[in-house]
């Protein structure tokens, strides 16, 4: 979000942050492109009539995002350090990681869990918890 509102700050000197309808259309845009970015290696933010008459059209690859996001996915993996660490428990003992959360399907963030835990297989997200245990209840 800082990344378009810098872009558009740059291109035409728009206060975008006098417009609270603007910004808000600028914030479902990127969190769009975020989701987007889970499954595919590049996303176009576009929004016409963005602030008077302004229209802002963006690419962002996947590595841009996750370079501009590179502290904010630090912070996660010394959270989950900070959590193990504190509950005394090695990383050997954990056997299940179920990720919560808007950014849990960002691969690179679930490519750091993985490292960090020392695993290869596939971690879990909230739905597909519910899916297991609804089929383990069925039983």
């Amino acid at each position: 979000m800082s990344l378009c509102s810098s872009l558009l700050a740059q291109d035409k000197a728009t206060a975008l942050s006098q417009s609270s309808r603007g910004l808000a259309r600028l914030q479902r845009a990127c969190e769009t492109a975020k989701r987007s970015l889970s499954s595919s290696t590049s996303a176009t933010i576009e929004i016409d009539s963005l602030v008077t008459d302004v229209d802002f059209n963006v690419s962002l690859t996947r590595a841009k995002f996750e370079e501009l996001n590179a502290k904010l996915f630090q912070d996660c993996m010394d959270t989950v350090t900070a959590v193990l660490k504190d509950a005394g428990v090695k990383n050997s003992e954990v056997t299940d990681i179920v990720l919560v959360g808007g950014s849990t399907r960002v691969p690179i963030l679930q490519t750091k869990v993985r490292l960090h835990e020392e695993r290869s297989d596939e971690l879990t997200t909230p739905s597909q918890a519910t899916k297991i245990a609804r089929a383990r209840t069925s039983l």
